[in-house]
């Protein structure tokens, strides 16, 4: 037999609880009500229960909320059926679009803090930075298959800065491994990894500018560097199909990148120290999946 309670103090918090019609266990028939709140109780219940709310303001909640969300947009869309539901692409290949929320503020200081980096988009006050590329896997349970992207951004030069352009390209690509968790009726959801390399080009130039004398006597200014790296990007994806042919799969993971080499001039001369070494940021991706 359920028991209704009308208060209960909890860390200091009051919390109301109350049922429309009747209160109980599963199975318990319909019992009386037991007098409803009042609104000064009512009100204290949703002052802590804001209280509560804002503990959750933690970078942990902000950069997993694509999780939650995934996983209530898959039981809604995609009610789980294991075995057999077939809403689970077997193979399938398409456009993948990625953002990702890096922390470039390393990259600034290398420069003396002569660069300003601004992202594509801006999250809760941070950059987002888009990448495009695309990927394709086949399989039943396991899936196999590859991905790949880049990206291109312009590094903004202020104050006394002796170039007046600057931009950082990154291209990554690797292997890809998925395993179909849950499927449903229109969708799946699945774990996997790309596993992988890549690498970060810097451009550094000053426009030319004078007559022809003026830029033999004194070129302009052009450097370049770049430097690769091994990269892991675990995910957790969630796919639904729109037509049988083609579907939507969206991921949230993490990519983990390390460089085991120094920057290098286009010659592979060696530039010791610089930014880029290890980074470790959240990413989202968005593929328009076309197969069956």
């Amino acid at each position: 037999m359920g028991v209704c309670l009308k208060k209960q103090r909890v860390a200091g918090v009051v919390l109301v609880r109350h049922h429309k019609g009747f209160c109980g266990s599963f199975g318990g028939g319909k019992k009386p009500l037991t007098p409803a709140p009042s609104p000064v109780e009512r009100e204290r219940g949703a002052e802590g229960g804001v209280r509560a709310l804002s503990k959750l303001r933690t970078p942990f909640f902000k950069y997993h909320c694509g999780l939650v969300l995934i996983l209530m947009l898959s039981w809604v869309i995609a009610p789980p059926v294991w075995a057999g539901g077939g809403g689970a692409f077997e193979g399938a290949g398409g456009p993948v679009f990625m953002g990702a929320l890096m922390d470039l503020s390393e990259l600034e200081r290398s420069f003396h803090s002569l660069i300003e980096v601004k992202g594509d988009l801006q999250f809760d006050g941070k950059p987002i930075f888009l990448m495009g590329g695309g990927a394709g896997f086949g399989g039943n349970e396991t899936r196999l298959g590859g991905m790949g992207g880049g990206g291109h951004w312009s590094l903004i030069p202020k104050g006394t800065a002796e170039f007046n352009r600057a931009t950082l390209e990154l291209g990554w690509g690797g292997f890809l491994m998925d395993q179909l968790l849950v499927e449903g009726n229109v969708g799946a959801i699945s774990v996997g990894a790309v596993i992988g390399g890549g690498s970060w080009t810097l451009h550094v130039s000053k426009d030319a500018q004078g007559e022809f004398g003026d830029l033999v006597i004194k070129p302009p200014l052009y450097l370049e560097l770049h430097r690769s790296f091994w990269l892991a990007m675990p995910y957790v994806s969630a796919e639904f199909k729109i037509f049988e042919f083609v579907g939507l799969r969206v991921s949230t993971g993490f990519w983990l990148s390390i460089s085991l080499e120094e920057w290098k001039l286009p010659d592979d001369r060696v530039v010791p120290g610089g930014p880029l070494k290890a980074m470790v940021f959240p990413v989202f991706q968005a593929m328009l999946a076309f197969g069956g």
